[in-house]
């Protein structure tokens, strides 16, 4: 009956769009929705575009400071107090989401500090890469190209056995042969 009662669903209306304004002001702070909307007292608070997929954290944030939100998608923080909230514990609840808050945007922050540090460095590497790659290149067109040092094959006869592996080459001793190079 008390859920049917025009005054009830009236006051849960007035404390939902009361809830949502404190949330925004909340938001100014910490800036972490880009859109905090609701119907009566359940509430979605949809996380910025560089924030998507990580809803669970924050609910996993507001659940070590003692409060209890559910996630609704990837990217958006629910909070679905009770119909007969009070004025306290909407009070208590709005403190501990704060704590959430900014404990979540300091983890979201030292993320991303070290995912900008990671990419710039990243980016250093390449521009180096790309540095050396090019240095290497113009070094190679501008010198001459180097005369070939290959020799021609030699045959063996089936009277000489091929020197052993492991001899010194001061050991070995080859017949001297008369080649010619063939110019192309």
């Amino acid at each position: 009956d008390t859920v049917g009662d025009r005054d009830f669903l009236d006051e849960v209306k007035a404390k939902g769009q009361s809830l949502v304004k404190a949330i925004e002001k909340l938001n100014q702070k910490y800036k972490l929705f880009k859109e905090i909307r609701g119907k009566g007292l359940l509430i979605g608070c949809v996380l910025v575009d560089g924030l998507k997929g990580k809803s669970g954290e924050l609910m996993q944030c507001c659940f070590k400071h003692g409060l209890l939100t559910l996630v609704a998608g990837h990217d958006v923080l629910r909070i679905a107090p009770p119909l007969n909230l009070k004025d306290k514990a909407k009070a208590q609840g709005l403190l501990l989401l704060e704590q959430a808050l900014e404990d979540f945007a300091k983890t979201v922050r030292a993320e991303t500090k070290a995912a900008v540090k990671d990419t710039t460095s990243k980016a250093a590497d390449k521009k180096t890469s790309v540095k050396s790659t090019a240095a290497s290149s113009a070094s190679a067109k501008n010198s001459k190209p180097a005369a070939s040092s290959k020799k021609p094959a030699e045959k063996m006869t089936s009277a000489k056995k091929a020197p052993a592996k492991n001899a010194k080459a001061s050991d070995q001793k080859s017949p001297a042969k008369k080649s010619t190079v063939s110019k192309k």
